[in-house]
């Protein structure tokens, strides 16, 4: 026979109360959390490192120093004006969305770190080699240096990055412990009036 118990309405509203005072008390430690973060994050940016130069970048300051990395305008240089980190849309975008593309080059190490920098700061962004660029006819420089995307460049097809779970030994189980970085999916092309030699594609797994 099935057995029913009968539990106290005063018994229920305790334990409905107790689930309330945890979440309340949840949501004001995250409160809490975000404002120290917040107020952290405010400190950093008076700073003159990378990290502050790139998110400064990201927030539209057209100047500003750090011993390896600066602003000019609206692009972020590593080093000197040889290499360009990333390019910022000034007004409206670069379509889609996307406010900055991040240069894909591979140039030193620490160059890379400062690329990695720029891509976490400037949001959205797409990221593909400027050299790329250049070489499809979507890119402006002089003498194949100081390369930076044409002004009108649009890209015309985005999807952001993905995180995804994978088995650290076969590559296809899920695994919650380690994880593989797809980086976004874009495409490019010169606006309507513009002519180009060709469109350039990016779409690769790391």
């Amino acid at each position: 026979m099935a057995t029913t118990t009968v539990v106290p309405t005063q018994e229920v509203d305790a334990v409905i109360a107790y689930q309330e005072r945890i979440e309340q008390q949840r949501e004001q430690a995250d409160r809490e959390f975000e404002q120290r973060r917040k107020e952290y994050e405010e400190k950093r940016l008076k700073g003159h490192s990378h990290w502050a130069i790139a998110h400064k970048f990201a927030r539209g300051a057209t100047k500003g120093r750090g011993s390896r990395v600066f602003i000019e305008d609206d692009k972020i240089y590593s080093y000197g004006h040889h290499f360009v980190l990333g390019t910022r849309k000034e007004e409206g975008d670069w379509g889609c969305g996307v406010k900055f593309i991040v240069n894909g080059d591979r140039y030193s190490s620490s160059t890379s770190g400062h690329t990695n920098l720029v891509i976490h700061a400037c949001k959205p962004n797409v990221q593909i080699p400027y050299s790329a660029l250049n070489a499809a006819g979507l890119a402006e420089s002089n003498f194949n240096r100081h390369i930076a995307p044409d002004s009108n460049l649009r890209v015309v097809a985005y999807q952001d990055d993905q995180w995804y779970p994978v088995c650290r030994t076969c590559g296809r189980d899920v695994d919650p412990i380690r994880t593989v970085h797809r980086i976004d999916t874009s495409i490019f092309a010169l606006r309507p009036t513009q002519k180009s030699r060709c469109d350039t594609s990016t779409s690769s797994a790391g």
